[in-house]
Order: C-alpha cells, then structure tokens, then sequence
C-alpha cells in the first residue's frame, strides 16, 4: 500500500500526506522512487544530522544535506566565515536580514559571486551548486526565500515528520512596556485587544504604515563588503540593544488587514502579557510543486489549509511488540517530581529488573526533567531519551525492550496557540482548562479498564493535543523499530493513556509492578 501512494503519486504528481507509523520505511521508499525516475527533488526534515544519515543510505552522488551557515556539530566548523554575525543577528531577532547584510546581491550572474569578501570560496554557498538530484534540508528553510540562495528547479518536494514547529510563531509583549511607549497608537491597541475590538482599528492603518516605514529605512551599520571580525563587532551590540516594540505593530497591521481575529489574545500563563500566534508561508517551496507530506501525526486540518485539495492516506502497519500497559495512573510529570514513595527508586528498580529479565540492550523514556534528575541512576547498559526529543533518533532501534515513563501534557496555552496559528480567522471559545473524561483501555483479548485524561473542550483543539501528546508516546515506542523487528520486543507502558491504532496485549497496575500507586494521580 505504501509504495502504491509513493508510485500513485509520482504518477499524478499532485499533493499527498502519508500517514504512518515510524519505522514504516517511508523515507527510504519515496527517495529510491524518485531516483528510479530521474527525479529532482527537495526534502525538508527535522534536522541536518537526519539529512545525512538519509544521504548514507543513497548511492554516492545521489544525495546531499545542507547544512546551516552556523551548524558546528559534530566537531564540524561553521561553513561561513560570518558565523558570528549570523548567530548575533539570530539571537538579535534579525535573521531576515542575514542574506542582504552579510552576503549581498549577486555581482556576476555567471560565478554566482557576491558582495561578501568570501563569497567565491564559500562553503555554505557551494552546497547549492551541487548537482545532485536530492536536496535534503531542514524545516527550518521552509520559511525562507528560495530565490536568495538557488535558482534550481525541482520536479517535487517531500515533508517529512511535523514541519508546522518551523511555521509557527509565537510573540508576546508586557501590557506594561506597550503601554508606557510614548506613543498613543500603542495604548490604543493594547486596549482593543483587551476588549476584543481590534479588528474595528483600520483607520489606524495608515499611521502604522507610516511608523513601520519608518522603521524599515533606519539602517544597520553592517554592510557585506566587511570581513568577518568587522560584521561580528558591529553584530554583537544588536542582540543587547534594546528596541522599540515595532513588531507588535507589524503584528497589528497584519491582523487588522487579514480579519485575524483570533492572532491576539492575553497570556493565560501570565495575564500581565499580550501574545500573538501566527504562522509564516512556506517559501521555499515553489508554487505548485507536488508536494509530499510524511508523518504519523499529521493533522488533517493542518495540513489541508496548505493544500486544500490533498489526498491523505493512512497506512496501517502491525507493531511486533507485546505491550503491558498500566490502567491506574497517568504518571503524570507532577507525580514523577513530587517522588512520593521513592517513586523513582521504585522505577529504576523495575528497570534493573528488566535487564536481568530480558538483557542488557534495552530503553527508557521518561519526561526530560525526569531523566535530567534521575537518568544516572539507571543501568549503564540502557540507552535513555526524552519526551520532546524522539523523532529522527535512531539510537534505539536496535534495543530488544522499552520502559516508558509518563507522558506530556502540554500547556492548554500551547494548544490553542497551535490553533490560533492555523486558524486566525476562525473564534475560539473561552475555556478556562482542559476537562477530565472518562475512556477506556481495550486489550487485544477484548478487556476493558477505565482511564481518565485531560481534553480540550473544542474538538479542534483536541486534535492538536491528541497530535502533541499521544503521537509523542507513540513516537517513542516506534523509536524501537517495531514493524520490521526480526523479533518480537517487550514495552512495558506507564502511563493509562489510550494511544490510537495500538492495544495492548495485557494490562496491569502501578502496584502490580512493585510501584505504589495514588488512587488521585491523573
């Protein structure tokens, strides 16, 4: 089935979203597909380091990931000789301006030269000169402008895992600050935005305008033509300098003129804040290009609002896994700080005991700040990851049995940022916090045990969360490579939440694996 999409899509060459278990061999399926056509393509993936690995498996010359100006992992230097400015300008919140203030235009057509002192020998510029038919990049150049580093044209574009982290953008501002700049047009605003008016403040359209003109022909004192010591001393005084709040002006504007009315809203972190979500346009991208989305946890909503017209197929694939699963507890990440019980000495304890019942090759995963506190306690041989850091890690494909711990459970702010992102135009109900329902837990045999979750009271909102949460502890159990296991792996799962498409084979209790349960915790 799945390399009847792959081929149904190459074939029609319209835009499609896969759906499917990690470990399925979607990546590896539609690369060869596109080389077998004479395909050229870009790919866009979580990161460089995942890119490469991709490049491993291809045929030599058939592949390469680009990296970042300033990436230096791996004992790799940064490839451009202005890493310094570039990184200052990032944390300065100035990135949009790296291309025309450290490299600047082209000056011949015909070597690709530019302003920047260093552009003929650039090792950051050379990656887009390749000719190899795959481009693998990461989410991040999704938003950027395609036409400033490669004129290459492509025959199609695949996203793999959850792209939508790189679109979205979250803002915000202290009511405060806003309030006391000597401007009026900020006042103003800020208080039609608290009483949900701001919509109604077009006739200050032109006045913001004006101001953001204004804005934009102030200039910074950097220009291409210096070296990299000159760029880096100019640079660095940026990320301290304090500036006025422009952008959220800009945000206003963009709002007032897009009928966003739900782009704004106060902080139910912290009422003394304004924060604004959005989302940037993919760019990189060139209109009309088949475009192919990878991932188990897309959302349907999501996804659709770029491609209206998409195909969406969902791949169902059996896990040879036998999973016991608890039924009394969430583990939530309070329960696991509080450590009432020695709760974690009891849960490393239970990891020692599976070594010596299934071997030494084996895996934890626990909420970050758990294994922050607690991850050296565990049994040297057991490889450890974290909620938050599970897609593209393949460190524990190879492990024969997992315990995972708990799982998130994101902020219902973040949520509903999410929303407010993809949805600007569309209200969103007040809710003062998730709400606790009943489900069940249904083995393969046929029996049930109830468990409580949080959900969110707007159904288009639960399907983000079920997107950040259970598919986050479904990430981790694919992590294991489960669909092609030669041999069938032991997961022991403790938390009762309810993952979509996977059924345990038995369930049990915290007490019934020597851990003692709260008859309160969810």
């Amino acid at each position: 089935l799945l390399k009847l999409a792959i081929n149904d899509w190459l074939d029609w060459l319209d835009n499609l979203a896969i759906k499917g278990a990690a470990g399925l061999g979607k990546s590896t399926l539609v690369n060869q597909a596109i080389l077998e056509r004479g395909l050229k393509a870009d790919y866009f993936g979580s990161s460089y380091k995942l890119g490469a690995e991709q490049v491993a498996r291809l045929p030599i010359g058939a592949a390469i990931s680009i990296r970042g100006r300033t990436h230096s992992a791996d004992n790799m230097t940064p490839l451009c000789a202005k890493h310094e400015a570039a990184g200052a300008l990032q944390k300065a919140g100035l990135a949009h301006l790296t291309m025309p203030l450290l490299c600047g235009k082209v000056t011949n057509q015909a070597t690709g030269k530019r302003a920047c002192p260093y552009s003929s020998n650039c090792g950051y510029l050379k990656q887009f000169q390749s000719t190899a038919p795959i481009r693998f990049y990461a989410h991040e150049y999704l938003t950027l402008d395609r036409t400033q580093l490669t004129n290459r044209d492509i025959d199609v574009a695949v996203i793999d895992e959850s792209f939508r982290d790189s679109l979205e953008k979250n803002s915000f501002w202290s009511i405060a600050d806003l309030m006391n700049q000597p401007e009026s047009i900020y006042r103003e605003l800020v208080t039609a935005i608290i009483e949900n008016r701001l919509l109604s403040m077009n006739h200050l359209l032109d006045k913001l305008t004006e101001i953001l003109e204004d804005e934009s022909n102030s200039k910074i004192p950097i220009h291409p033509e210096m070296d990299s010591s000159q760029s880096a001393a100019k640079a660095k005084p940026l990320v301290d300098m304090k500036r006025k709040p422009t952008n959220f002006l800009r945000n206003c504007k963009q709002a007032i003129e897009t009928n966003a009315i739900s782009r704004f809203y106060i902080s139910k972190r912290d009422p003394s804040k304004i924060c604004a979500s959005y989302r940037k346009p993919i760019k990189f991208i060139p209109q009309g290009t088949p475009t192919a989305y990878l991932d188990a946890s897309l959302v349907d909503s999501i996804v659709k609002t770029l491609n209206p017209d998409i195909r969406i197929v969902n791949i169902e694939a059996t896990r040879k896994a036998h999973i016991t699963q608890i039924t009394d507890s969430a583990m939530s990440h309070h329960r696991l700080m509080e450590d009432n019980d020695y709760l974690s000495s009891r849960l490393i304890e239970l990891a020692y005991r599976k070594v010596k019942e299934h071997g030494v090759n084996g895996a934890v995963i626990a909420p970050k700040a758990w294994i922050e506190q607690h991850g050296h306690r565990l049994p040297e041989s057991v490889k450890v990851a974290h909620f938050g850091a599970l897609r593209g890690l393949n460190s524990l494909e190879q492990c024969d049995w997992l315990i995972q711990i708990g799982r998130i459970q994101p902020h219902i702010h973040d949520v509903e940022a999410v929303f407010r992102s993809w949805n600007p135009d569309k209200e969103l109900p007040t809710v003062g916090n998730y709400l606790s329902q009943q489900k069940t837990l249904t083995t393969k045999q046929g029996h049930g045990a109830v468990a409580r979750t949080w959900v969110h009271a707007d159904s288009r909102c639960n399907e983000i969360l079920t997107s950040m949460r259970e598919q986050e502890s479904l990430q981790g159990i694919d992590r294991l490579r489960l669909i092609h296991s030669k041999t069938v792996k032991n997961i022991y799962l403790l938390s009762n939440l309810p993952l979509p498409g996977l059924e345990p084979d038995e369930v049990t209790t915290v007490s019934y694996t020597h851990l003692r349960a709260h008859e309160t915790d969810s």
